[in-house]
């Protein structure tokens, strides 16, 4: 199993575009081979964070290279976030209840 961990603030001019982006995404994503799920959770700061999980490393790939995908990354590269941070990563324990 592979996670991404998206932790971003968004530019305040933008936030209803992103909220609107985030939902397109999050339709495409979810229709992918190998998507296990995903959310979006905010802190009081104003940080935002999106946690994704996929089957495998194929999975996480054909949605970082999805045409729609890309072309949103771009917008959010040029002017909806300020700042961002992604990291991917291979699970090699997991423990949950139930």
């Amino acid at each position: 199993m592979m996670i991404a961990v998206f932790r971003s603030r968004v530019n305040k001019d933008h936030i209803d575009e992103f909220t609107t982006l985030y939902d397109e995404m999050g339709d495409i994503v979810s229709g992918l081979p190998g998507h296990i799920s995903h959310k979006i959770f905010s802190s009081d700061d104003g940080e935002g964070v999106v946690i994704a999980e996929f089957e495998n490393e194929e999975a996480i790939h054909e949605w970082d290279v999805h045409p729609d995908h890309k072309r949103v990354k771009e917008l959010g590269k040029k002017y909806i976030f300020d700042e961002y941070d992604v990291s991917v990563a291979k699970i090699v324990e997991r423990h949950k209840k139930p």
